[in-house]
């Protein structure tokens, strides 16, 4: 019986993160011919070609290409900018090198 309501629960928890998973996609997704404002809302590690410059939203902090976190930066559920001005302009801060 325990066995059973393991399964069970198991099989529920599984299936909830898949629902979760599918919404977080069709939400933080933006397709390339939407890109505007000189930013773009990703769901991928790294940025668009043109919109190299990494923003994450937990830190307020942007990374430009060659800083020494940009590789380890994810900019999943983040902003990616064409021009470090633009981000300034939404309240991030350069990365210190």
């Amino acid at each position: 019986m325990k066995r059973r309501i393991l399964l069970l629960g198991s099989l529920i928890f599984t299936i909830l993160i898949v629902i979760a998973g599918i919404y977080s996609y069709k939400h933080w997704y933006v397709p390339q011919e939407n890109l505007k404002h000189g930013f773009v809302i990703v769901s991928t590690f790294d940025c668009p070609v043109g919109y190299e410059i990494k923003a994450h939203l937990g830190s307020m902090i942007y990374h430009l290409p060659g800083d020494p976190y940009y590789d380890r930066t994810n900019a999943a559920n983040g902003y990616c900018f064409d021009n470090a001005n633009d981000a300034q302009q939404q309240g991030f801060r350069e990365s210190y090198r």
